[in-house]
């Protein structure tokens, strides 16, 4: 039963990893434009999107979706969340 969890999963995460690709959440560039509130989203999605795909390939013994050489976000900053009070927050 726990397998069968596991692989949609990793096929969803996939999914996910590939429209992060497509708009462009692996490069640091992409960020230029986007005004703080969403920079930080976005920033916290890729992120996230990174734990999520080392928090399941890696138990399972696959391989990541992420390259890791390709991938270059930058670190969301804590200051924002204090600052701007945003209610669709991740």
């Amino acid at each position: 039963l726990n397998q069968g969890f596991a692989i949609p999963a990793y096929l969803h995460i996939g999914t996910a990893v590939r429209i992060a690709y497509t708009l462009g959440l692996h490069q640091a560039s992409s960020y230029a434009e986007m005004t703080t509130v969403n920079r930080e989203i976005a920033l916290r999605l890729a992120w996230t999107l990174y734990q999520l795909d080392c928090e399941i390939c890696r138990p399972l013994g696959r391989p990541s979706n992420i390259t890791i050489c390709s991938w270059h976000p930058i670190i969301p900053s804590e200051m924002v969340r204090s600052v701007y009070n945003c209610p669709y927050y991740i």
